[in-house]
């Protein structure tokens, strides 16, 4: 599959190696960000459903991230 040569971001945002990167990297760096920042109330089984929330925005940050970044490479390279 090649990368798509001009377009808009969500060109982009939906090219299989771009988004299949930002998810590896969310599960990985987000998984990380839940244990430092909820490892005791996980393990005391203490979650409240605000805590399932900010954890499932642990790893909404880190898939945004590495998408941004995925595209801004992307479409920086289609413009060479």
């Amino acid at each position: 599959m090649t990368t798509p040569a001009t377009g808009s971001w969500w060109r982009y945002v939906v090219y299989r190696p771009i988004y299949t990167r930002s998810i590896k990297i969310a599960v990985v760096v987000g998984t990380i960000l839940v244990v430092v920042n909820f490892g005791d109330r996980l393990l005391d089984g203490t979650m409240l459903a605000r805590d399932w929330i900010k954890a499932a925005l642990n790893s909404m940050v880190p898939y945004c991230v590495a998408t941004y970044v995925g595209v801004k490479a992307a479409r920086d390279q289609a413009r060479r």
